[in-house]
């Protein structure tokens, strides 16, 4: 993983023609009007030229809380003092140890605008499940999706299969506490596929599918292992309920479960809205299962079976159902009504950097590649052939990088 700040002095070496450092340490306290730089900056020799960084920018962080991105011109260069003074002063006085660089072709507003650009441009392949549960597949940030009884939630990277992290669910002391999810529509008689991918921990996972309408348990599952267990059962939804959620609890008092994600399907129904994290036929691959293993024998299990066996197992979509400036702007018809846990497989982009610690996961080099591209295309006609030898670069770097695209078949026919 790469740090904004590292992708953008990966390119800023690339964009620095000249001798002269491109990012340096500051070395003594100075004004909001200052940086001072004697190991870098200085330069005490008779030829020292004044002029050197003279109208480029600086761009540092201060140590306020949250720190303030400063970016000013270069007014004045004192080599002989290593002192810099920009055009309009500082968000406060800069002091030791503050990290700076020095650009000289482009703002640096822009050449991080390069980078989100080329993050937005590319894709990569993302697996998470089809569900009716809003934040069911535990990719939104923060927990607001959920309500918690005897228990405190928050979402969590230590155990996750799918995705970026997992829901970790800590009773608060009495035994049971659990994290609700929120309502889902169902229509009574109807039979639902619920299930959920927990990590035990011995801490007894048990998820429950509860009947709103009337305040009742409809039906539970649960598993008391160390490690990861697939929670799994049909239920029928009573007469005259009309909204179902579920409620993943930690058996154990003050014991943690962790939950990768939570299902709801109707077996009875074929077309389904496709996950908001993918808006976009073409950047739909496939619908797909993960066959489960023998049901668990640990103490107290019910309904749990052993997880991700092997696969996965193509299931097939008969059609996808784009509405480009619809609220659903995607919806999958499938072959088959749903009789296991399913999954969508998709191409996603990146999400973008603001801070200068912020991390993607793309590789490094195929994004200094593309940025470098679009600066120099953006600089004009005379870096064209810089243009292009990174363009052709990022081209071939990037094919290593994002899922293929496939053909997919739609169907000719219609379903009787």
């Amino acid at each position: 993983m790469a740090t904004f700040v590292t992708l953008i002095r990966d390119c800023l070496e690339e964009l620095t023609e000249n001798p002269h450092l491109y990012t340096g340490v500051m070395t003594a306290i100075g004004t909001n009007l200052q940086v001072i730089d004697t190991t870098n900056l200085k330069d005490t020799s008779t030829k020292a030229d004044t002029s050197r960084h003279v109208g480029k920018w600086l761009r540092f962080y201060d140590d306020a809380v949250p720190p303030v991105e400063n970016i000013r011109k270069i007014m004045t260069d004192t080599p002989s003092t290593g002192i810099l003074v920009p055009e309009s002063a500082f968000s406060k006085a800069t002091a030791v140890g503050w990290t700076y660089e020095i650009h000289e072709r482009l703002h640096p507003t822009r050449l991080k605008q390069a980078i989100n650009d080329i993050l937005a441009e590319l894709r990569y392949q993302e697996i998470l499940p089809l569900t009716l549960v809003a934040d069911g597949d535990m990719e939104a940030t923060g927990v607001t999706g959920w309500t918690n009884t005897n228990a405190t939630c928050a979402k969590d990277t230590t155990y996750v299969l799918f995705g970026r992290q997992s829901l970790k669910v800590t009773d608060s002391g009495t035994g049971g506490g659990n994290s609700a999810s929120g309502n889902v529509p169902v229509t009574p008689g109807e039979q639902l596929l619920v299930w959920a991918a927990a990590y035990g921990d011995q801490k007894g996972a048990k998820l429950t599918l509860r009947d709103v309408t009337h305040s009742a348990d409809i039906e539970t599952a649960r598993h008391d292992e160390e490690g990861w267990g697939l929670l799994l059962f049909t239920a029928t939804v009573p007469a005259d309920c009309y909204e179902v959620r579920v409620q993943c609890h930690s058996i154990v008092a003050s014991g943690s479960t962790y939950w990768d994600h939570v299902g709801i399907l109707k077996t009875s129904d074929k077309v389904y809205d496709s996950p908001s994290w993918l808006s976009k036929d073409q950047d739909f691959i496939q619908l797909v299962s993960f066959p489960y293993g023998t049901a668990l024998t640990s103490p107290n299990a019910d309904n749990a079976y052993k997880f991700w066996r092997y696969g996965p197992e193509n299931r097939k979509v008969v059609n996808s159902i784009p509405t480009q400036r619809g609220v659903v702007p995607l919806r999958l018809d499938l072959q088959e009504a749903p009789s296991d846990p399913l999954f969508v497989v998709g191409r996603r982009r990146y999400p973008s950097l603001t801070a200068d610690t912020d991390e993607t996961k793309v590789d490094a080099t195929t994004v200094k590649a593309g940025a470098l591209a679009l600066v120099y295309r953006r600089l004009g006609d005379d870096y064209a052939g810089r243009a292009a030898y990174w363009t052709r670069l990022f081209n071939d770097l990037r094919r290593g990088d994002e899922p293929p695209f496939s053909v997919r078949q739609k169907s000719t026919w219609v379903r009787g």
